[in-house]
């Protein structure tokens, strides 16, 4: 029996912000604009910072999660309040008890071992991106998420 995989604080982060944002496709990558796409949004995530625990294996990284909404079929115009609202969706969850010390299941993206997210707190205001070329929405908001392995 081979042991499970070590959790990343990416997938980590990813696990968190699938359970806060049920219906919103959430991921490492930016996938193709779909209708599914543009009824909902994309939450890409990636690592902006932070720092593991020295004594114990408390990790505290700095998720970024960047909110990503395509124009509507033939528009050119980026939906920057449909971008809006799922940042502020993601820092009203960061107050929503229920989603604080819970173990988040890894185990649909690999062998991943499952981990205990402790808090998840907004360290900003959401920020607008402008300059895509695709003329795509996106709003970023930093999270610092402390976490533990469960097992």
């Amino acid at each position: 029996m081979t042991a499970a995989l070590r959790p990343t604080s990416e997938l980590v982060g990813v696990g968190w912000l699938t359970l806060a944002l049920p219906g919103v496709g959430v991921g490492t990558r930016l996938p193709a604009a779909d209708d599914a796409m543009r009824a909902a949004g994309f939450v890409r995530v990636s690592i902006g910072g932070g720092q593991p625990d020295v004594y114990t294996p408390r990790r505290v990284p700095v998720i970024v999660a960047e909110c990503w909404v395509p124009p509507a079929e033939g528009s050119y115009l980026p939906p920057w309040n449909h971008a809006g609202q799922l940042a502020e969706r993601i820092t009203a969850a960061t107050f929503d008890r229920s989603l604080m010390g819970v173990t988040v299941d890894l185990s649909s993206v690999g062998d991943y071992a499952p981990a205990r997210v402790l808090t998840v707190v907004a360290l900003g205001e959401p920020r607008r991106v402008d300059g895509d070329p695709n003329n795509w929405a996106r709003q970023e908001l930093d999270l610092s998420l402390t976490w533990l392995p469960a097992t």
